[in-house]
């Protein structure tokens, strides 16, 4: 179930649950009028949950994709670097380079 469906669901659950609650309280249910009542507090606060836990998730996505992304590639510039494989790379280089 995606995060959007989970905290639909349990957002008209909760909204379900409050015309139940105030059907009971306008006919002097008032034990069964606080049962939903209770219930449907738990069920707002369980889609603002999930609505935060999506939040961060999607901001901690974004911050790992933009760290990844500051680092430059790079790219061969002389052959000793080439037949090093990148390891070391000659000291009179001067066309080091990034892409």
């Amino acid at each position: 179930m995606s995060h959007r469906s989970y905290q639909t669901l349990a957002a008209s659950g909760a909204a379900v649950l409050g015309l139940f609650g105030t059907t009971c309280a306008l006919d002097g249910l008032w034990w069964e009028a606080g049962m939903f009542g209770f219930v449907a507090v738990f069920l707002i606060e369980a889609s603002i949950r999930e609505a935060r836990a999506h939040r961060i998730a999607e901001a901690r996505e974004r911050t790992a994709r933009g760290n990844a992304q500051e680092q430059p590639l790079l790219v061969p510039c002389c052959p000793f670097w080439t037949s090093s494989a990148g390891l070391v790379h000659a000291p009179d280089c001067h066309t080091w380079s990034t892409r």
